[in-house]
C-alpha cells in the first residue's frame, strides 16, 4: 500500500511553482519605457497581462506595449495599447513555444511601452509576467 508520500510524489512528478513578475513603466511625456524579466531555463510561459490604474493622461493617442526576446522585439506579444484604465489582455503570438522555447538557458523578456501623441502624457502601467518555473 503507498504511503501519502509516495502518492504526492507520483502526482507531482513535473513539478512547476506558479510564478510572476512584476514591471512597472512610468509614462511621462512622448518617449519610450523600457523594463526586462528573466524566466529561468525550463520555465512555462503562460501570458502578460497589463494593468492601468488610472487612464494615461495628457490624450496620448497611444500608449503601445509590446514584448519580445530581443530589444524591441515582438517575439513574445505584439503591440496592444494600455493608455485607457483598465485590466488589459496582451496576445501572445503564435510562433512562440510556450513550453519549449524556453528550455535551454535563462530567458530575458525586453518589454516596452511607447507612447505618442497628446501633450503632458503622464501615468502608470503594470505588467504581470505570468509564468510555471520548475522546482530544482
Amino acid at each position: 500500500m503507498a504511503t501519502e508520500e509516495s502518492t504526492n510524489q507520483g502526482r507531482h512528478y513535473s513539478q512547476y511553482v506558479p510564478s510572476r513578475q512584476l514591471l512597472t513603466f512610468t509614462v511621462n511625456g512622448n518617449t519610450t519605457v523600457k523594463a526586462q524579466a528573466t524566466l529561468p531555463i525550463g520555465a512555462i510561459f503562460r501570458g502578460i497581462t497589463l494593468d492601468t490604474p488610472a487612464a494615461i493622461g495628457g490624450t496620448p493617442s497611444s500608449c503601445n506595449f509590446r514584448c519580445g526576446t530581443a530589444d524591441t522585439g515582438q517575439q513574445v506579444t505584439a503591440d496592444v495599447d494600455a493608455k485607457a484604465q483598465g485590466h488589459i489582455s496582451t496576445t501572445v503570438v503564435a510562433a512562440l513555444d510556450k513550453v519549449g522555447g524556453f528550455s535551454a538557458a535563462d530567458t530575458t523578456l525586453f518589454a516596452q511601452v511607447t507612447t505618442a501623441g497628446g501633450t503632458s502624457s503622464t501615468g502608470t502601467i503594470y505588467a504581470f509576467v505570468d509564468y510555471d518555473a520548475p522546482v530544482r
